[in-house]
């Protein structure tokens, strides 16, 4: 009866950390392997876009949720670099078990602040779990091994191989569109990156990428 009550609970705080994503944007806190599709649509509803992501090692359901719509052009494009405001989640599930998540958060930079030195700290095989937390934070996603997220349409440019000996990944994601001055066209700016965990919470492998060398400078953000 204990136990019960303790996995009842531990589902409630799930559920709760999860509906705080729609009002206030903040990081998912859903557990790969233990949150489930009817929490998910129960704290945010009916997905933007579903898809099925297929490879060799099966098909998974990728749901995708857009918080803030970045399809939008800013008024006044030619005076200056305007960057869009750009929030969603993604959630891949293998039958109705959550496998993978992921949230993007361009007005949130704290927990995406990862500079050449912070990354250079973690060290393979002799950092984990602790270390990343402490270095950049809650990640802004989590993955049980292998995922098919990226497999998304939204997230193919994030698309890698994982080290076999894997069977966790955290990601910190932090990306916007933005409009140059002057230029109607849309661009994309990115860093993305990926710790790999050991089933002992050890660190045997990172990715790092980034769409630019340097953060385009921006003058204006546009939020709806």
């Amino acid at each position: 009866m204990i136990q019960k009550l303790v996995m009842a609970v531990a589902l409630s705080l799930i559920v709760i950390s999860c509906a705080t994503i729609a009002p206030q944007f903040s990081s998912i806190r859903c557990i790969p392997g233990v949150t489930t599709r009817a929490d998910m649509t129960r704290s945010l509803g009916t997905p933007t876009t579903i898809e099925n992501a297929i490879d060799s090692a099966g098909k998974s359901v990728i749901e995708e949720y857009v918080l803030e719509n970045d399809k939008q052009r800013p008024p006044e494009v030619f005076r200056g670099a305007w960057k869009i405001a750009r929030r969603g989640v993604y959630l891949e599930y293998d039958g109705d078990t959550l496998r993978a998540s992921l949230t993007n958060n361009s007005t949130d930079r704290l927990p995406t602040a990862f500079p050449a030195g912070l990354r250079a700290d973690l060290k393979l095989r002799r950092s984990g779990q602790s270390d990343a937390l402490r270095l950049f934070g809650e990640p802004t996603g989590r993955a049980i091994l292998p995922t098919r997220l990226f497999r998304a349409t939204s997230l193919i440019h994030l698309d890698h191989v994982a080290p076999e000996k894997a069977v966790e990944a955290w990601y910190y994601y932090y990306d916007y569109f933005y409009f140059k001055p002057r230029l109607l066209e849309r661009f994309h700016y990115f860093r993305f990156l990926t710790l790999y965990f050991d089933g002992a919470g050890n660190l045997i492998d990172k990715f790092y990428a980034e769409s630019d060398p340097q953060e385009p400078p921006l003058t204006r953000i546009f939020v709806q």
